[in-house]
């Protein structure tokens, strides 16, 4: 076949591998002062991303991939802010 107009492009993207905390933030996890915000995401890339974000930002990260680990962890700790998928 012949193309007789247009460009194409292959791209090709890394995926986001899965995030283990850096020991700071796992320091960061153990003080009570830095503020904790609950990730509730049932997709593992972009809650690794949130994640990620969130903990450079300075923050200490728990992640609730359904609905019923989020309540579970509300019961147990004390959050500045959660984020939640819609979906969910």
């Amino acid at each position: 076949t012949v193309e007789t107009h247009g460009t194409v492009f292959h791209v090709t993207f890394p995926t986001v591998p899965h995030h283990e905390p850096a020991p700071v933030a796992l320091a960061a996890a153990a003080d009570e002062t830095v503020p904790r915000i609950l990730v509730c995401e049932d997709d593992a890339n972009i809650a690794n991303l949130l994640t990620l974000i969130l903990e450079r930002a300075g923050f200490v990260a728990d992640r609730a991939d359904t609905a019923q680990d989020a309540l579970r962890l509300l019961r147990t700790r004390r959050y500045a802010a959660m984020t939640l998928d819609l979906v969910l």
